[in-house]
Parts: C-alpha cells; structure tokens; sequence
C-alpha cells in the first residue's frame, strides 16, 4: 500500500500541483481486492492438493499433552501457553511408567498405520515410475562387479567406467538391453494408457 502512495505522489510531482495527491478508497483497496480474488480461484488449494502433506505419527508426549493441557489450564487458569505447556512438560517427565504406557501404545500403533500408509504410497510411486533404459539395466547388472574390481574408487569414477563399458560393449550384445528396456517400456506404456512407438 506504500508504494502505491508513493506512485501517486510521483505522478503528481511533473505537473508541480501545490496540492497533494490522495489515494482513493478504492486505490488503496486494490491489492487486498486482487490477494482475495486469487484466493478465491483456489491457486493456494491447487498448491496443497499438488504437493501432499508429509505423514507424520504424534509422539506419545504429543498425545498426553491433548489430554493433559486442558486438565492444566484448569487448574492455572491464568497461567500463558508458555507456562501451561511447561507444567505439561513437567507431569509427563514426572508421569509413571503406567501412566505412559497407553500413550506409547497408541502412539505405536499409530506409527504403525503411518508407515504402512507411507509405504503404500511409496509402492504406488514406483509402479508409476517410467521403467529403466538399455543403458541403466546395464550398469545396475556390472556395477558391483566394476566396483570390486576397482576398490576404493568414487562413484563417479565408477559410473565413468561403466560407460566406457557400455560403449565398448558389441552391438549384438548392446541390443539384448535395448530389447529387454523397449519390452519393459511397451508393457509401462500398454499399463498407463500410453501409446507405444
């Protein structure tokens, strides 16, 4: 909004009015009226839907603290967030081991869920993954045999070797990974809708 002051004072400035030049309403509204039209066409939900949001499990303290925080602003009503969740932090540093024990257990079996949730998600990832090309079928079949024979060397040394390898390699040899990577993409492309070439 200050720059918006600022461009209607310099336009004013060549003409030489004596007078100052005023914003409008209206002029001063325009930024708030533009953030919430592009609020309103949704670009902010189309950023959430398109990057979801990481799985995380609460941690035994996190679901004693639910219960435990409303329990301690009753007892110190007055007391700010900061010292509430202190004195929540205290009851659970000094809670039993029986006390904790149904927290841990939910929180377990709520790890439990998330992580098959992750790994579910992880698998439909990799199904969708375009399959490998003659030349990384290749290297992931020669790159612990290039390795042993050439300890101690980098991996990018070792990706150099398996190039030249790959190059070296005779072309009736280099066509039975080109036939095996075009099989493994006809089958990618036949599963996705994708026409194959």
């Amino acid at each position: 909004m200050l720059s918006l002051r600022w461009a209607a004072l310099r336009a004013c400035a060549p003409a030489r009015r004596s007078y100052v030049c005023v914003l409008s309403k209206d002029d001063a509204e325009k930024p708030a009226k533009a953030r919430a039209a592009k609020a309103a066409k949704g670009t902010d939900e189309k950023k959430a839907a398109a990057k979801p949001k990481a799985l995380r499990a609460p941690s035994a303290f996190n679901l004693f603290y639910k219960v435990a925080y409303a329990d301690v602003r009753k007892a110190a009503p007055s007391a700010n967030f900061a010292e509430a969740s202190a004195l929540v932090r205290t009851k659970w540093s000094e809670a039993s081991p029986e006390t904790r024990a149904p927290f841990e257990r939910e929180a377990a079996e709520l790890k439990a869920a998330v992580d098959a949730k992750k790994a579910e998600a992880l698998a439909a990832k990799k199904a969708n993954q375009k399959p490998l090309t003659a030349y990384m079928l290749f290297a992931n079949k020669n790159r612990s045999a290039v390795a042993a024979a050439n300890p101690g060397k980098p991996v990018t040394e070792i990706a150099s070797l398996l190039g030249k390898a790959w190059k070296a390699l005779p072309a009736e040899e280099q066509q039975k990974y080109k036939d095996e990577a075009k099989a493994n993409m006809d089958a990618w492309k036949a599963k996705h809708g994708t026409p194959s070439s």
